[in-house]
């Protein structure tokens, strides 16, 4: 899945994963080599912010409900090509260059 475009964001993922203005991403969740790990009532969650990993972002499943969602969500870190979203959600598929907690910067998938 190819991830483009860059973005403003400022969402919290299952974690507690932030994204700030400038589109990096903070991990919450349990640490291992490969970034942050979490699973729990309000959905799952695995993080890179910078250890381990190549690509740095969010790959989160919510659970909330009407309001679920899966996303893969890059990080201003990574090159063009993975620092946008996808997300699946009861509207159907949507991709962005900001955040995908909060659909910033949403724009036709291709």
């Amino acid at each position: 899945m190819l991830l483009s475009g860059a973005g403003a964001a400022l969402a919290n993922g299952p974690s507690g994963s932030t994204e700030d203005s400038t589109n990096n991403v903070s991990c919450g969740g349990t640490r291992t080599p490969a970034g942050t790990a979490y699973a729990g009532a309000n959905g799952a969650e695995i993080c890179n912010d910078g250890a381990g990993a190549p690509i740095q972002g969010r790959i989160i499943v919510s659970v909330n409900g009407a309001g679920s969602y899966a996303a893969a969500d890059g990080d201003a870190n990574n090159n063009s090509n993975a620092t946008g979203w996808s997300r699946l959600d009861s509207s159907g598929p949507h991709c962005g260059s900001g955040d995908a907690t909060t659909k910033s910067g949403e724009h036709s998938c291709p």
